[in-house]
């Protein structure tokens, strides 16, 4: 387990969070967004009990090199956004510690095996490490697709991955069985000129969903997709787009997306 930065912050309780984070919540990972000014980070938080008191101590974690790039002291006030509730919240940082907290982007989850069985498998982030599996995931999507192999993608994917991570316009989430990925997922994100639906001209595009033959549906794809669009959210988004291949049209249509019949491509 990654050590994590863990910054404790005060929070004042309402009714609000009362009914959301009941208390069989209490103690487990929950997303969210925390808002600086112009900046919003996509992150987690520990559960804490909401009904205990008016004040709570709110611990959100990063990874540790998270306060190296942005300075992050106590006593700074920040937005913080719960998925699944409207509106923000104040906090303010109260404490700042490293350590390793259960989960957190080494997120564990049980889902249904199709035997019946249970397995616990592991969600997390994309590492450099993790690129030679990444690309040939990514590889294998596109001839099950009916993709025309017709030149060597490794070098293009590895270096457009390579430079996308960097710059932080590339993002992934995975999902691991033991030391096995299993499931892969990514988003994009690119800038257009701004229009009245996305005032910020950013877009998400969602790529590189899919899941090994061996773990379908048990619900994995779907887990991949909310965590990246959750990452699209807090880049600030205002839309996040995919070419849907048939296999995953249903997937996409019960999150929420919708065809957009307008879309036209020029191909050179």
């Amino acid at each position: 387990m990654k050590t994590k930065n863990i910054y404790t912050a005060k929070l004042n309780v309402d009714e609000v969070l009362i009914r959301h984070f009941g208390s069989e919540k209490t103690g487990k990972i929950e997303m969210c967004s925390l808002h600086s000014k112009d900046v919003s980070w996509s992150t987690y938080f520990i559960v804490p009990d909401f009904a205990s008191t008016d004040t709570v101590a709110l611990d959100v974690l990063f990874d540790e090199d998270f306060r190296k790039e942005n300075d992050v002291q106590t006593g700074d006030l920040f937005k913080v956004e719960f998925i699944g509730l409207s509106g923000l919240y104040e906090i303010e940082i109260t404490g700042i510690e490293q350590g390793e907290p259960v989960n957190y982007l080494e997120n564990k989850r049980q889902v249904n095996s199709t035997d019946g069985g249970k397995m616990e498998l592991v969600y997390r982030k994309l590492e450099e490490a993790d690129l030679d599996t990444l690309i040939s995931m990514r590889i294998t999507q596109l001839r099950e697709e009916g993709a025309t192999e017709d030149i060597d993608l490794v070098p293009y994917l590895k270096d457009y991955y390579k430079r996308h991570m960097a710059d932080g316009t590339f993002v992934s989430w995975l999902a691991v069985d033991g030391d096995k990925i299993i499931g892969t997922s990514g988003m994009s994100f690119v800038e257009k000129p701004p229009y009245f639906s996305c005032p910020t001209g950013r877009i998400g595009l969602l790529s590189s969903m899919f899941t090994d033959p061996s773990y379908r549906r048990m619900g994995i794809a779907k887990e991949l997709l909310h965590r990246v669009v959750e990452e699209a959210r807090a880049y600030g988004c205002g839309a996040v787009q995919i070419t849907a291949s048939d296999m995953g049209v249903k997937l996409y249509t019960a999150y929420g997306f919708k065809h957009n019949g307008n879309f036209m491509q020029y191909t050179f």
